[in-house]
């Protein structure tokens, strides 16, 4: 197991002032994750309900998804992309989140009264559907999950245990909401966590610095694409276990 490089430029370096990183050093924090040689990929709620459908000025992409992260998802895109490629070469199980497709006030739970954003069509498919660069593949796992965290309410931490996995490498949207409540679960379970920084996007650029800093700091490493696709590529080779073959979550 490899112990995670730290990048050489902290993508919060504008956002966190340098006496507050001081502080967390001083109490011992950001240690590096040695990564394990069975990850899991998530990737969290990279639909279009905020990605959009292609890349627009955030205020734009709001009149039709009003979720949307506008043109910094779109920046992610591509990494995400990247990141499956190296998955789905590499063996790595891979996992998607989406939101509930029934919108209802039910299914939708508490952001029914935090959010007007989610007041969206009973019936939202469409919203919950991923565009043509990331879509899933028939063998990956595709859960759709109620709150923040792709763990609460879900089977993904037993699908992760039944195929042997001991890293996940997290990425989607976003840093300040889904994103980082996925990394302390994660976390929680017992997990090594590693958040792919070009691969995670949110609608606010100071919320999403300063909540990569902090899953860095405390749950996890977050790390560039490119050590991600490494780590995706270390596959131990007496892995024999197979991930599910049939793409679909049971027991929800």
């Amino acid at each position: 197991m490899t112990e995670q490089p730290r990048q050489t430029e902290q993508p919060w370096q504008s956002a966190i002032p340098e006496h507050e990183c001081a502080i967390y050093a001083a109490a011992g924090y950001g240690r590096r994750v040695v990564a394990g040689r069975r990850p899991a990929l998530i990737v969290v709620d990279a639909t279009r309900n905020f990605t959009g459908d292609r890349p627009q000025p955030i205020l734009e992409s709001i009149q039709r998804y009003p979720n949307s992260c506008g043109e910094q998802a779109w920046g992610s895109v591509a990494a995400i992309a990247r990141l499956l490629d190296a998955a789905h070469t590499a063996g790595v199980p891979v996992v998607f989140t989406h939101g509930p497709v029934n919108k209802t006030a039910w299914p939708l739970g508490g952001w029914a009264r935090t959010s007007a954003s989610a007041e969206l069509p009973e019936n939202d498919a469409e919203g919950e559907s991923f565009v043509a660069e990331i879509q899933p593949r028939p063998d990956d796992m595709v859960v759709e999950k109620r709150m923040p965290s792709a763990f609460f309410g879900t089977s993904l931490t037993s699908l992760l245990v039944d195929v042997a996995r001991d890293t996940v490498v997290l990425c989607g949207r976003t840093a300040s909401g889904c994103v980082r409540a996925s990394a302390i679960d994660a976390f929680s379970y017992g997990f090594r966590v590693l958040v792919v920084d070009e691969a995670t996007f949110d609608r606010s650029n100071t919320s999403h610095l300063v909540n990569l800093y902090e899953i860095d700091q405390k749950y996890g490493n977050v790390i560039g694409t490119d050590d991600a696709v490494e780590v995706l590529g270390r596959v131990d080779p007496a892995d024999d276990v197979d991930a599910p073959a049939d793409g679909k979550e049971t027991g929800q």
